[in-house]
């Protein structure tokens, strides 16, 4: 089965609704040393009961993703990479923090939108890629600030948000 559709993918999540619990957590956790930032995955969704241990994961993913691979400086080999990387840590923060905190999600994704200088030079020949990315954490961000009172949002955020509108556009 290949999963390239809808449907497929409903098909696909319907098979695995129907395997052992055990099953699932063994397949899960045999992804827990994997690379490319899918480990970091795995261990913020085993944590995401834990507010504080699922922030710190996500915190050192977005150290490496500021950081990208400089001592080996294969980062211009290696964008495409660099972009699904981001993408998974951006699927991270939604589905294991976003839900049980919103004050540190928000804390994340605004550290993730002010470093967006450093992780697009990391992506450095996916241009399109890099901006989808912004543009989806820009989004996440102004639907969590929709739901926050505004003295949680504050003139800090405002401005992040107005700057990086203007970044992103030139």
């Amino acid at each position: 089965m290949t999963i390239t559709s809808v449907a497929e993918l409903e098909q696909a999540r319907a098979v695995l609704s129907g395997r052992p619990a055990a099953e699932l957590a063994d397949f899960i956790l045999s992804l827990a040393f994997a690379s490319d930032g899918i480990s970091e995955y795995v261990h913020a969704f085993v944590l995401s009961a834990d507010g504080k241990a699922v922030v710190e994961v996500l915190r050192g993913e977005l150290e490496f993703l500021r950081n990208g691979e400089r001592g080996s400086d294969c980062r211009y080999q290696q964008s495409a990479g660099h972009v699904a990387r981001a993408d998974r840590w951006l699927d991270a923060v939604e589905r294991c923090v976003l839900s049980s905190t919103s004050q540190a999600a928000l804390q994340l994704l605004v550290a993730f939108m002010e470093s967006h200088e450093q992780i697009s030079e990391s992506c450095w020949d996916d241009d399109f890629g890099a901006s989808q990315l912004f543009n989806r954490a820009r989004t996440i961000v102004e639907k969590l600030a929709a739901t926050l009172p505004a003295e949680d949002i504050g003139p800090p955020l405002e401005r992040l948000l107005g700057e990086f509108a203007v970044s992103v556009a030139h």
